[in-house]
């Protein structure tokens, strides 16, 4: 698939672009392998997040690929990177990690509005790209504000856990957000309908959330986080998320190495 010029500007202006189809069956098949076993074998990030008395299951892993094959295949063989590159503009395309969730029917466990540039441990360009592999309705989907990535401000991040505020972040101010729920009608909201293949990218700091899953299936969901020709491996405090135990660059270097891998290059 090529990125037409029209949707670049899409993207400028919305910080949000639905890339429909965007990948085939075998890449869907690869993906859910690969999360068959991240379940089997959650690493040092992988969490259950369960906030009701339903206890349903809410999974989150991040920084997986080192040891779920099937994720390296899909970040290394797939045009994932090429449709990043496209859309940032620049000349090159940098892993910066992994993210999968898996929320089981009838988790009522909503995640929060969030923005995700803030929480991670990195700065410069950033764009997230969320593969569903599963059919999920718009009512159930990712919402993402439109224009919200340039709105300027940083917003304090939230545990998905139990929707408290983050602390301990010392890189740059951040605000409060407000109750974004209660301001839904002076948002442009976006969500889609969305097949197994169909994707969503987004500006890292694109305000977004999602809701409890109400359907009757598991609702799987692949994302990955790419940084662009400026992003520098930039640790924010104590709750960045996730954590790179074993990086093999500094805190300050640009990204790079085994732990940040160039994934793509014009």
């Amino acid at each position: 698939m090529r990125i037409e010029p029209s949707q670049v500007e899409v993207f400028d202006r919305d910080g949000v672009l639905h890339l429909p189809a965007l990948f085939d069956q075998r890449w869907v098949d690869l993906l859910r392998i690969g999360i068959e076993q991240n379940l089997a074998q959650p690493g040092p990030n992988g969490h259950d997040i369960r906030r009701t008395e339903s206890g349903a299951f809410f999974f989150e892993d991040a920084f997986a690929w080192p040891t779920i094959e099937p994720y390296r295949q899909f970040l290394f063989d797939s045009h994932a990177a090429e449709i990043a590159a496209d859309l940032m503009q620049g000349e090159s395309v940098y892993l910066f990690f992994d993210n999968v969730f898996v929320k089981d029917p009838g988790s009522h466990a909503p995640t929060p509005w969030h923005q995700d540039q803030p929480a991670v441990s990195m700065t410069g360009r950033m764009l997230s790209l969320w593969i569903a592999l599963d059919t999920i309705p718009s009512s159930d989907c990712l919402e993402l504000v439109r224009g919200s990535h340039r709105w300027g401000k940083s917003y304090i991040p939230i545990r998905f856990s139990n929707l408290e505020e983050k602390t301990g972040f010392d890189y740059e101010p951040m605000v409060r957000g407000p109750d974004f729920d209660a301001l839904r009608d002076e948002l442009d909201i976006a969500s889609w309908d969305m097949r197994p293949g169909d994707a969503i990218a987004f500006d890292g700091m694109t305000l977004h959330g999602s809701s409890a899953n109400t359907t009757s299936v598991r609702r799987r969901a692949f994302s990955v986080r790419f940084g662009g020709d400026d992003a520098v491996y930039r640790p924010k405090g104590p709750d960045s998320f996730p954590k790179f135990p074993d990086a093999d660059i500094k805190p300050g270097d640009a990204l790079g190495g085994n732990t940040f891998p160039l994934l793509y290059s014009r």
